[in-house]
């Protein structure tokens, strides 16, 4: 599972980033943490080509 975290700030980013790896086939989970930071985990689904 890869992560990357976003400032509450940047949640457009966010969402566009999230958008574009569910594009490229990836499963995208989206929370917020407690210090309101946007977090995005994602990984391929297995089995696809």
């Amino acid at each position: 599972m890869n992560r990357k975290k976003f400032d509450l700030e940047n949640l457009e980013l966010a969402l566009d980033f999230a958008e574009l790896l569910r594009k490229l086939g990836f499963v995208v989970n989206i929370f917020k943490d407690n210090d309101l930071n946007i977090i995005i985990e994602w990984e391929e689904v297995k089995g696809q080509q």
